[in-house]
Parts: C-alpha cells; structure tokens; sequence
C-alpha cells in the first residue's frame, strides 16, 4: 500500500530546459542532508537513495543520457512498515560522479505543495518519533523497539479486543473438543474392547445344547430323568428328541420356546452344579481373550439396563483351527438371580492398567471434592 502526492506534476511539452528556468536561492544555501531510506524514479528508472534535504537529494543508479540541463518529473518513495509514502517533484538532475553512478537532484521548486510531508518525515526520522500520515500509523526501528508489549492493546478498540476475546474462546474449544474427541477414540479403540458376540446368564453347572439347526416344537419343563425335554424339527427333515439326563429340576433357557429357531450348540437348558452360583459364559476372541489373561477387567450390560462387574472364573484356549476363546465369568452374590438364567448379555472388556488409573483418579477426585 502506498500514499500517494495528490498534486500532480504539470505537463511538459516537450520538458522544459534550464535556460529558461532560474533556480531559487534555496539551492545554494545549506540544507541538512539526511541519509534514510528511500528511492526515486525518473522515466522508469529507478534510483537508490544516497542522501535527502528538503531542496536536493543524492541518488545512485544508471541514468539516460539525455539527464544534463532538463528538468525531470521524479517520484520519491520513502518506505515504511505496512506502506510508503509517494511524493511527485520536480528535479534538475545532476552528475557527480560518472564512475559511481552518484547523481544529485536539485528541486526546481522546493517550497512546492511536497514541502510540508517531505519535512515532516525528515523531521520525524530525526525525532525517532511515530510517523502518523492520513490516518496510517509507522514506527521507526528504534522506536518499535521501546515500544511496551501493552501499548498496542491499549490502543485497540472495544470491538476489536471483544472479537480476538470470542475468537479465541471459539479455537480454545474446538481444540478441547478436538482433545476429547481423540481420547475417546483411543480409549474406544485400545483400552476398552466391545465383544462382538453376546453371553448367556446361566447357572453353575452343565449345560444341555442343541444338536441340530432346527425349530423347536415341543418344551416340558417338568421332565423327569428320561422324559423328553426339548424336540427339535431339524433343517434337513429329521426330528431331535432331547431328554432329561438326571433326577433333578432343569432350568430351561429362555429361548427354548415352541416355534423359535435354534442352531447347533446354542443353549436348551441348564443342569444345576454342586453350588448355587450364577455364572455368565461368553466366547471371546483372541485379543479380548488376551486383555483378560493380562489383568482385564469384564463388565456386562444385562437386557433390563444393569450393569454388573464380572470376576473371569475360567478360561479355556481355543481347539486346534479355531480363533475364538470361552471364558466363564462370576458375580458379585446377589446380584445375578435364578431369575436371570437364560438371558443375553453385552460384554465389555477394560485394560487392567485403565482400570488402575481410572480407580486412582475416582479416589482422587472425591478427596479433592
């Protein structure tokens, strides 16, 4: 961004000589010559600044051949941070030294309408003070330097320290979010571990299972040692009659009704053990399995919205050609009944080291609290 002289120069036609024009007094008096920076351009070409005062100045470059005795149309350029400042003046161009390319520029008109800016940036470079032009601010290097952190806070408006307040409030919480966002998926992905596949609540001891995929199409509850208990209409046209292996009450799985579908292996009925302990099975696979057998902790989320700790009672190693592993889990007493046999189960697997940290922090936070 630049400021530009709005007085602009006369026209020439063609540019007028010297022998027409007479300098002012002004040239021949002494004039403080300032050396900052700057640059002048004259027909397209361009000057580097060697020294200014307010009725001459010094410049370096390559100049045309044409230079001696004209007057030129010359544009100085005094730079600052964020703009420069442009002012148009006529000069008689002058060489000093050929070799060096140094030229001086005596102004045809020094108390011309650039007199007042020019002498103010002179005097404000001299000063080491704020230049203040058409409402644009610019320090000098120095002054930058002394300039305290809080003067330039003080200096902005209400609005605009209200609008950096909300804008970093608003990058503050998307970053938090962002924060929150990663942890959860690290702790989703790492630390706790859903099992893809439900447990059954049932009672310590054996358990009856299908032997077939069929429909089942007959349920006797009360079936004594040898009784038909469960008869199973198979996939393939054959019928499976399951009968009752001991002299004792059977608890029936809550799937075994008239009319449901079973495939092999899943559960008809539960034989009682020599203690009255509810247990929860549940096949797991290899890396869930693993989290276990290192100190993991698992938690089931019964049908009805409970959530209840599991202790991992045994574990048993996959057979040859398989890739998933059967764990039996117990309860805390009471908290899983008779009532509860037969029913699904959502497991959930947690590190044993999350759980550590997690415990520590609990107890933590209540002394803080």
């Amino acid at each position: 961004m630049h400021i530009d002289d709005h007085n602009k120069l006369p026209d020439h036609e063609p540019y007028e000589t010297l022998d027409a024009v007479s300098l002012s007094d002004d040239h021949t008096s002494e004039q403080a010559m300032l050396q900052m920076p700057f640059s002048v351009v004259i027909e397209g070409r361009q000057y580097e600044g060697d020294g200014i005062s307010l009725v001459n100045a010094y410049v370096k470059g390559l100049a045309s051949r044409d230079y001696g005795q004209v007057i030129k149309p010359a544009t100085f350029r005094v730079p600052f941070e964020g703009f420069q400042v442009t002012m148009a003046i006529e000069v008689v161009m002058v060489c000093v030294d050929e070799v060096t390319g140094l030229y001086r520029l005596d102004f045809l008109n020094p108390t011309g309408p650039h007199l007042p800016r020019l002498r103010y940036i002179l005097n404000a470079y001299i000063a080491g003070e704020v230049v203040d032009i058409n409402d644009l601010l610019s320090v000098t290097a120095d002054k930058a330097k002394k300039t305290p952190a809080g003067a330039a806070d003080s200096e902005r408006s209400f609005v605009q320290r209200f609008k950096s307040m909300v804008g970093t409030a608003f990058v503050g919480a998307a970053t938090l979010g962002l924060v929150v966002l990663a942890g959860s998926l690290i702790q989703n992905r790492l630390l706790i571990r859903d099992v893809p596949k439900l447990a059954t609540v049932m009672p310590s001891g054996a358990v009856i299972k299908s032997g077939v995929d069929g429909q089942i199409v007959y349920v006797n509850p009360q079936a004594g040692l040898e009784e038909p208990l469960v008869a199973i209409q198979g996939a393939d046209g054959r019928q499976l009659t399951v009968v009752n292996p001991c002299d004792c009450t059977l608890t029936i799985a809550k799937s075994s009704v008239v009319g449901n579908v079973v495939a092999t292996d899943d559960n008809l009925a539960f034989i009682p053990g020599n203690d009255s302990g509810i247990l929860v099975s549940a096949i797991l696979p290899d890396k869930e399995a693993e989290m276990l057998v290192f100190g993991g902790v698992a938690e089931a989320t019964l049908a009805d919205g409970r959530t209840v700790n599991l202790q991992t009672k045994d574990i048993k190693p996959p057979v040859s050609g398989q890739s998933v592993t059967r764990v039996t889990f117990t309860a805390p007493e009471g908290l899983l009944t008779l009532a509860d046999t037969g029913s699904p189960a959502k497991l959930r697997i947690k590190d044993g080291r999350y759980v550590s940290f997690m415990s520590l922090f609990n107890e933590y936070k209540q002394q803080v609290l």
